[in-house]
C-alpha cells in the first residue's frame, strides 16, 4: 500500500469568532494530487467523527463551521494506507 502524504498546505483560516474553516491539499508520495480523497475531521479527545469532506480533483478540499477546540484530520484513499495530522487547536480569534 502506498502512503499518502501529511496533508500538504494544510491551514485553519479564521472566517468568524464563532467558525472556522480548514482547507488543504491531498497529495500521494509522488506530490501527484488525489481526487475524491475522503478526509475525516475527528475531535482530538475521543477521535470522534465532527466533518467530512471529499477532495476535488486537484486534491483540494475545505470544511468550514469548525468550532473551536481540538482537533486532528484524517485522510484515506482506494490502495493508500490512512494517513493523520498532528492536533491542532482551532480558535476563535481566527
Amino acid at each position: 500500500m502506498k502512503q499518502i502524504l501529511p496533508l500538504i498546505l494544510f491551514n485553519v483560516l479564521g472566517l468568524t469568532l464563532n467558525a472556522q474553516t480548514i482547507k488543504g491539499i491531498i497529495k500521494d508520495n509522488e506530490e501527484k494530487p488525489l481526487a475524491n480523497a475522503t478526509v475525516t475531521l475527528h475531535r482530538a479527545k475521543d477521535s470522534s467523527v465532527t466533518k467530512l469532506a471529499v477532495s476535488d480533483k486537484e486534491g483540494k478540499f475545505t470544511m468550514s463551521g469548525i468550532k473551536e477546540g481540538k482537533y486532528l484530520l484524517s485522510a484515506s484513499y482506494v490502495g493508500h494506507q490512512m494517513s493523520f495530522t498532528t492536533i491542532f487547536d482551532v480558535s476563535g480569534t481566527g
